[in-house]
């Protein structure tokens, strides 16, 4: 069903003139936390009131949400727009026959690598979701987890990328992982041939190179090709690249870099969150309360954008991986029925750790024109004075100032949510990891579009390949 046709939005609509005062709804020091084992996600200081929270649960029930994660996660076909099911779910139960096969045959190869030959450095080559999302996680546990190699990411066709990597690395003795599930992306393929005339400038056979070289990719696709990889890792069709961190897109990579052990733990963590999120209560599903706000911001509120701030530097790619998770998932005008909608979707994401946020945009934050919601990240475990910065940042948000100096004064009412996690541990970073991708696939049922397929991508690809073959 459209969300406007729903009898929860349109109370919700009739109520948008209802003042909401953060420094009123929260005298009486209200404390609306929801508590995970790894995570605790804080709304306190959003716009919310109690009658809203109800009318957001109705909304919930209405649009069946919890049923349709359950059907996805039996096999259901909600990717309509080609016609797939949804797997991702299935690469953390570490149960699911296909992609317990792959994990198996990544620790054998990666053991073996490591027993036979010297590795000093590891290059994902890989764009979009074989980037942003493994990139972010191998960056969260490196704070907490020792690296038994050097690793890089090359991403951009743009070649000072490939060159400022060829500079950093021992090219004989890197491990060379290329990404694409389509085996055909051109960034990768780009970068491949790129990368084997490098090879063979060094006086490399192909055979020889080929023993540096693996591929993931689909069965049977371009990239599948024993000639050119010593082993190719499938994934399958029905993992969209920006959920494909848990499939062997994410795990080989971080499998050579931390050991199998510390996946096993990022695996655990994600399933874990996986299960949280089909508690049908919103007030203790904390991946559906942060949809449902996002919903209440977007649509009740007319809010376009949110600033993605986390206050701990391992975290600090978990910003790009989210802008990408949100905007290509729900970056959309048509409902699944095929008619247009009538309603936002996607807001703008974007974002900075703190504190250099404070020292750019926060400006904007609290005097600028626009309000803007703020999703800040921590842990426990940060600094005090991490944690003083961040906490000082809500409350500026939220009460402002009463400056009778107009250039000083801060108006504040100005919402926030928090995500803070126990600690920087695998298990951690998976819940992580799977709260954003359930609040979005939440979002998604909630909008009723379709939130696993990227038509608008294709266009501009199109046309690249039209303006080549002119040149």
């Amino acid at each position: 069903m459209h969300l406007d046709k729903t009898k929860a939005f349109r109370a919700l609509i009739d109520s948008k003139d209802t003042p909401r005062v953060i420094k009123t709804l929260t005298k009486n020091n209200r404390n609306w936390v929801i508590e995970h084992p790894q995570l605790a996600f804080n709304y306190t200081y959003t716009h919310l009131t109690n009658a809203d929270r109800d009318l957001l649960t109705d909304l919930s029930e209405e649009q069946t949400v919890i049923e349709k994660l359950g059907e996805l996660k039996k096999g259901a076909i909600l990717n309509i727009v080609e016609k797939k099911a949804i797997h991702h779910y299935k690469t953390r139960t570490l149960q699911d026959p296909f992609f317990t096969t792959q994990f198996d045959r990544i620790k054998t190869f990666i053991n073996e690598q490591f027993a036979t030959r010297d590795i000093s450095d590891v290059v994902q080559i890989g764009i979009g979701g074989s980037h942003l999302g493994p990139e972010a996680i191998y960056k969260a546990l490196r704070s907490n987890y020792a690296t038994q190699v050097s690793v890089h990411f090359l991403a951009n066709i743009d070649p000072l990328n490939l060159k400022h990597i060829m500079s950093r690395i021992n090219f004989r003795s890197t491990l060379f992982i290329f990404a694409s599930k389509s085996g055909t992306t051109l960034e990768t393929i780009e970068n491949l041939k790129a990368i084997q005339d490098i090879a063979y400038s060094y006086g490399l056979s192909q055979s020889g190179f080929k023993s540096q070289c693996v591929s993931i990719t689909q069965k049977d696709a371009w990239l599948d090709d024993k000639k050119l990889f010593t082993q190719s890792f499938y994934i399958t069709d029905e993992i969209g690249g920006r959920f494909s961190v848990t499939s062997a897109v994410g795990i080989t990579i971080l499998s050579v870099a931390f050991g199998w052990s510390v996946i096993e733990k990022f695996l655990l963590g994600a399933h874990e969150m996986d299960l949280l999120s089909e508690e049908k209560d919103p007030l203790k599903n904390a991946p559906l309360m942060a949809a449902l706000i996002s919903i209440f911001e977007r649509n009740i509120l007319n809010l376009n954008a949110r600033a993605i701030t986390p206050y701990s530097y391992p975290l600090s790619r978990f910003g790009a991986h989210i802008q990408q998770l949100e905007c290509e998932s729900n970056g959309k005008q048509v409902a699944k029925d095929g008619h247009f909608v009538h309603y936002k979707t996607a807001p703008v994401i974007f974002g900075e750790p703190g504190t250099n946020c404070q020292h750019s945009f926060f400006q904007m934050l609290h005097q600028g024109t626009d309000t803007i919601p703020v999703q800040f990240i921590s842990t426990k475990t940060n600094s005090t004075l991490l944690k003083a910065n961040m906490y000082a940042q809500i409350q500026a948000l939220a009460f402002g100032n009463l400056d009778k100096n107009p250039f000083s004064r801060c108006q504040g009412n100005k919402p926030s949510t928090s995500i803070i996690l126990k600690d920087l541990t695998a298990r951690s970073i998976g819940n992580l990891l799977s709260f954003y991708e359930n609040m979005i696939v939440f979002e998604g049922f909630l909008w009723d579009i379709n939130s696993f397929d990227q038509e608008g991508v294709t266009l501009g690809k199109t046309i690249a390949k039209d303006i080549l073959k002119k040149a």
